[in-house]
């Protein structure tokens, strides 16, 4: 699963392109970009299990059976997919990749050779409610918009 940005408005589309084109320009212009922008996408992503959200509202709540369960085994005041950790854990802010469609962040645990279980929170299955975890706020969208301003700015662009 990856967090992503798609705009549909044509000139937003052709200012990136041109933006992507300008970054080739400058030395480790990529690399500096996407590190600029991978910790607020980072950074949001974490927020999502602090505020236990997703981009449609609050997470579902545990079940009763699992709250039952949570609570035998000591952990009843756990937060929602943080059992131990190891899922939010998962995402890093070096899992990005450069594409030609923009750049693309991704969690190794939203595979199907992954954790079963984080694919179909995020998607929602069935059998899990969705509580999707990988995407961009408003707030990071806005930020993303000032930084990228900025870095032309810095950078002469």
């Amino acid at each position: 699963m990856s967090a992503e940005i798609v705009f549909e408005n044509e000139e937003i589309k052709d200012f990136l392109k041109n933006l992507s084109k300008k970054l080739k320009t400058i030395k480790d212009g990529e690399r500096k970009y996407t590190g600029l922008l991978s910790a607020i996408i980072y950074k949001d992503v974490v927020n999502h299990f602090e505020r236990q959200e997703g981009s449609e509202g609050k997470w579902a709540h545990w079940s009763y059976y699992y709250t039952v369960q949570m609570e035998k085994r000591g952990k009843g005041g756990n937060k929602i997919l943080q059992d131990s950790g190891r899922l939010r854990n998962t995402f890093k802010p070096t899992n990005v990749r450069n594409t030609k469609d923009g750049i693309f962040w991704f969690n190794d645990a939203v595979t199907k050779k992954g954790f079963p279980y984080a694919w179909a929170h995020n998607e929602g299955d069935g059998n899990l409610p969705k509580r999707d975890f990988m995407w961009a706020s408003d707030g990071a969208q806005e930020s993303i918009a000032e930084k990228t301003l900025q870095f032309m700015i810095d950078e002469g662009v």
